[in-house]
């Protein structure tokens, strides 16, 4: 069997504090050895294929603990708005990318993210009228850039049926003209009113974009992802398709997916036992517990600053995941709650406080998602109850400058300060777990780091970073990508760091992230990617 070498002068195991001189070994799926360089003749043969890194940077690949796969890679295939400062720039922008790039138009529906009417010089909610002036004929989605509001088009409501008639679910609004007629604008739980006919993909999608996310992936020295299939009640993807491109071959990138915590239950424990390859597992459920701060949406244990006596709008049925939650911990699958607010992670970590008196510890590995604020007394608890925190530090960098940063005027100074508590979660609890959020923020993992280690804006305020108690240093940084991630879905002994017998999952940068300022590792490129030992991406060759 050939041995693929590689050799370098740093190294980083995901174990150690700093990075070592010497070499990893692969023989097939795993590493068959780590060590350094005089130990190294052991391993060479004529078979033996050696990787020479030099001052290159050697490591365990990149686990993204939170992403939403199928629209991450559209970012990737349709067109980005978030630079656009209008509503008629947007509908613009999507004309002419349709016109550069025909081939969208084959696809059923014409898709496009990250419009942000919050940074827009006139700051109001879009209508289906832009739209319907470039697209009269053809369906249109467009998803905001925190993916809590999407605006459509006249032929999307046709194809919904959604008419003056239809009535706001008690999760979430749909926008309204002066005359009554839907707007096009759908907020929070409202979305699956058009999102279930947008997002209808058949198996021949799928395979296109994770085959394209798997390149995606690579390219970013990202060998695994948490996928949250969930969108509100849509599901967009399928463990199942994404099982048969691994049995097939084909599939390029580990995948762990969360799907529907309001789905049958018991089926998907049955079902989770089936996915026993290396690549794809599936025993997660995911739901959403509130909104965003942006639109009042997140619930809190105090007032919003700009609206006294506003706590947050509860959107989401907070009875119904406290009874699934107790539920799936009792099947032992692992739950996911998305919670932005600090009342609403009080009452998520009541629900697994709750599970936990009445079913015992369990096998599932439970997560908290983004965790914007947190309350102090509640931060032990993460510890106390092994919560895992899952954050995606290049959240902060939305607004691209401190002036732009909403959450001042929302929340006032003082709570703002407090917002997105890596440091304090992590010492809490012990670990954390890091990703993007994509499609919300790209899938580039030294965007994050670089925002973990200032926690500044683009404009580098405020000065010292934002709260500075709160940055990460590089090395918790780096095992919170890896090692953390892989311990977040029960795999910790089988990926998430160098060591011998591990699924070999290695990537290679062009820098040592340990010697280089924040600015610098925000610039890094990963040369090579290595997944169950098998390079997908390779440019240093």
């Amino acid at each position: 069997m050939e041995t693929i070498l590689f050799r370098g002068n740093a190294i980083y195991d995901s174990i150690r504090n700093q990075p070592f001189a010497g070499f990893v070994a692969v023989q097939g799926q795993r590493i068959v050895a780590v060590g350094n360089q005089d130990e190294m003749s052991a391993y060479m043969n004529q078979e033996t294929r050696i990787i020479e890194c030099g001052d290159h940077f050697i490591s365990a690949g990149f686990h993204d603990s939170h992403i939403h796969l199928i629209m991450a890679i559209m970012t990737t295939m349709y067109v980005d708005l978030l630079d656009q400062k209008s509503e008629e720039a947007c509908a613009l922008a999507l004309k002419q990318f349709s016109l550069d790039h025909p081939e969208v138009m084959e696809d059923q529906w014409l898709y496009g993210m990250g419009w942000y009417h919050v940074l827009w010089d006139e700051k109001k909610l879009p209508t289906k009228k832009s739209l319907d002036q470039y697209f009269p004929d053809k369906p249109v989605m467009l998803i905001n850039a925190e993916a809590h509001g999407v605006w459509v088009n006249s032929k999307a409501l046709e194809i919904a049926g959604i008419t003056k008639d239809t009535e706001n679910p008690k999760t979430g609004f749909v926008g309204r003209l002066a005359n009554g007629e839907p707007s096009g604008y759908f907020d929070e739980g409202a979305i699956p009113l058009v999102a279930k006919y947008a997002f209808d993909l058949s198996e021949q999608q799928i395979r296109k974009f994770v085959s394209a996310f798997g390149t995606y992936a690579a390219q970013n020295g990202v060998t695994s992802v948490n996928d949250m299939i969930p969108y509100y009640t849509v599901n967009i993807g399928n463990p199942r398709i994404y099982q048969k491109m691994e049995q097939e071959g084909t599939l390029k990138v580990r995948i762990h997916s969360a799907v529907n915590l309001f789905d049958d239950l018991e089926k998907i424990r049955q079902e989770a036992d089936t996915y026993t390859g290396t690549k794809v597992r599936a025993n997660m459920v995911k739901q959403f517990a509130d909104g965003v701060i942006n639109t009042h949406t997140a619930l809190l244990l105090e007032d919003y600053a700009d609206e006294p006596g506003e706590k947050g709008k509860q959107y989401c049925d907070l009875v119904r995941i406290e009874k699934a939650i107790l539920q799936a911990h009792r099947l032992g699958l692992s739950v996911r709650i998305h919670s932005i607010g600090d009342r609403t992670t009080h009452l998520i970590l009541n629900d697994f406080e709750k599970a936990i008196s009445c079913y015992g510890k369990g096998e599932g590995r439970h997560a908290i998602e983004h965790l914007e604020r947190v309350d102090d007394d509640d931060l032990p608890r993460f510890g106390a109850l092994d919560i895992i925190p899952s954050v995606q530090p290049e959240h902060m960098g939305l607004f691209s400058t401190w002036e732009e940063e909403a959450y001042r005027p929302l929340l006032g100074e003082k709570r703002a300060w407090n917002v997105w508590r890596f440091k304090s979660l992590l010492d809490c609890a012990g670990r954390l777990a890091l990703g993007t959020d994509c499609p919300i923020v790209g899938l580039n993992p030294f965007a994050n780091f670089y925002r973990a280690m200032t926690r500044v804006h683009d404009d580098g305020l405020p000065e010292g970073g934002w709260n500075a108690a709160e940055k990460l240093s590089i090395a918790q940084i780096y095992k919170a990508y890896t090692l953390d991630g892989a311990y977040a879905v029960s795999r910790e002994h089988e990926i998430g760091s160098l060591e011998v017998g591990k699924l070999a999952d290695v990537i290679v940068i062009d820098r040592n992230l340990f010697e280089e300022s924040p600015e610098s590792i925000r610039e890094a490129r990963v040369l090579l990617t290595m997944v169950d030992g098998e390079i997908v991406f390779n440019q240093l060759e």
